[in-house]
């Protein structure tokens, strides 16, 4: 896809999505920040921690510019992946549970709709685990979220994560020796 076809798609999703910010200011900056999504886009701008204000959150959404943060904030709180959960009817004091929790988005979107819900999150990584503290304070601090820096998988044992690609957008688990 040529890079005027990618910013044109970036254009159009954020018209799509335009009524979840709260001005058009915070429309702009997201098309900014998705355009730095791009291979040349990230070869310009490092990774750094920025802020973007959605209509439907009271406080400040977190990201960092560059990686797949955008991509899940799009996912999650702009085109709502996990609407379907509303039909599950739960409890209103429900306790979640968020198995790679990667930078609280998920809990973000469900504690603005389940107000009572307390949330168990789980994730391997450091940068990550940074900002889902900035994206959870509240509800940390209220003690309806709880971290733990873990893997969770099917089987028990040790895991890694491997960087040694040096690819910005991502990692692999690497296999650790069994603790039985």
């Amino acid at each position: 896809m040529t890079i005027i076809r990618h910013i044109a798609r970036i254009a159009r999703n954020t018209w799509r999505h335009r009524q979840a910010f709260c001005n058009s200011s915070e429309a702009l900056r997201l098309f900014w920040y998705s355009c730095l999504m791009t291979n040349l886009g990230r070869r310009w701008f490092p990774p750094e921690l920025k802020e973007i204000k959605l209509a439907a959150y009271t406080d400040s959404i977190w990201f960092r510019q560059g990686l797949t943060d955008l991509l899940v904030l799009q996912h999650l709180l702009l085109e709502e992946e996990y609407r379907a959960v509303h039909s599950l009817c739960l409890p209103s004091d429900a306790r979640i549970m968020d198995l790679g929790a990667n930078i609280g988005l998920a809990s973000r979107y469900f504690a603005a709709h389940f107000p009572e819900a307390s949330f168990l999150v789980v994730e391997p990584d450091d940068a990550n685990l940074k900002v889902l503290v900035r994206n959870c304070e509240h509800l940390i601090s209220t003690g309806r979220l709880t971290m733990r820096k873990a893997f969770a998988g099917g089987n028990s044992g040790m895991a890694a994560l491997d960087r040694s690609s040096g690819e910005p957008l991502g990692f692999k688990k690497v296999a650790g020796r069994s603790t039985g």
